[in-house]
């Protein structure tokens, strides 16, 4: 589990973290997947929430980078908005919706639609998986503003001298 999580940490971005996990769980679990959207849920101000679609696959593959309130299958927003305000991992028997927990509250959903119905040891195996995929995540953001800060003015938000030397 520990290994998956590290294969995803050299990834590009946000996005391609999402869709790695996705596949690597479902992948674990042996589980074909008829669709998928994975969502980050990030902390802006004031107690205000952003929930967006970082990845997806499937009958969900146009919602990219969109506002999660913009998915049209209700059952896949609902578990989802589910998951994200209880905090923790919610499975039927047609859906897998995996909780990631990041810091601050910055955590991650996924919804999965697939069957059979999960063991109660892949159910335990998944929530291993989730709590280190949630600081991988965290990683992955950091480091994507890193890379922000590091091509660009704070003031102007130009591209710095590094960014003309890369280029």
């Amino acid at each position: 589990i520990i290994e998956a999580c590290t294969r995803f940490v050299g990834l590009e971005g946000l996005s391609a973290f999402a869709e790695g996990v996705i596949l690597q769980i479902t992948s674990l679990l042996g589980i074909k997947s008829r669709g998928l959207v994975c969502v980050a849920r990030t902390h802006v101000r004031d107690g205000h929430t952003e929930d967006t679609v970082i990845a997806a696959a499937g009958p969900y593959a146009g919602l990219m980078h969109r506002p999660m309130v913009e998915i049209t299958d209700d059952r896949a927003r609902e578990r989802l908005a589910t998951c994200l305000q209880r905090r923790r991992t919610l499975v039927d028997d047609q859906s897998l919706t995996l909780f990631c927990p990041g810091n601050e509250q910055n955590d991650f959903a996924a919804f999965v639609e697939c069957s059979p119905a999960m063991r109660e040891v892949d159910r335990r195996l998944i929530q291993v998986f989730c709590t280190n995929v949630g600081l991988y995540g965290d990683n992955v953001r950091l480091a994507e503003k890193l890379s922000i800060h590091a091509f660009r003015d704070a003031l102007t938000g130009l591209p710095n001298q590094d960014a003309f030397v890369e280029q």
